[in-house]
């Protein structure tokens, strides 16, 4: 995880760690953005950074993110980063349970752009 700056001011995190997805290494990411500093682009940013990160690193193939599916913001964010809608699930977060999207990157195709 890493904190997100805007104009040397802390205004939310990012950050992405080693998991599985069906059986398969990925990634899996994860943002917060402080509610003042929402609708700038500052996550969109930070994550389009996190993918050139993650897809240097070379030892997975995918990036995958969980938002809530009532997260407008982090479900649009992920589909303009480029990720493709898989599925839904419930896991238990929080003490509650959590319905989510589920998002996978195919870190391939941005080594193959970065390549061209």
């Amino acid at each position: 995880m890493v904190r997100i700056d805007l104009d040397g001011r802390p205004v939310g995190g990012i950050g992405f760690w080693k998991a599985e997805h069906h059986g398969v290494p990925a990634y899996e990411a994860g943002w917060s953005v402080e509610l003042p500093f929402q609708g700038r682009g500052v996550a969109g940013s930070a994550l389009g950074q996190l993918i050139d990160r993650a897809a240097s690193v070379g030892d997975r193939d995918l990036v995958v993110a969980y938002p809530g599916v009532d997260n407008a913001a982090s479900n649009a964010l992920c589909e303009r980063a480029g990720f493709e809608r898989r599925g839904t699930g419930i896991e238990p977060w929080r003490g509650g349970m959590l319905t989510f999207h589920e998002w996978v990157l195919d870190l391939t195709r941005v080594r193959a752009r970065d390549d061209a």
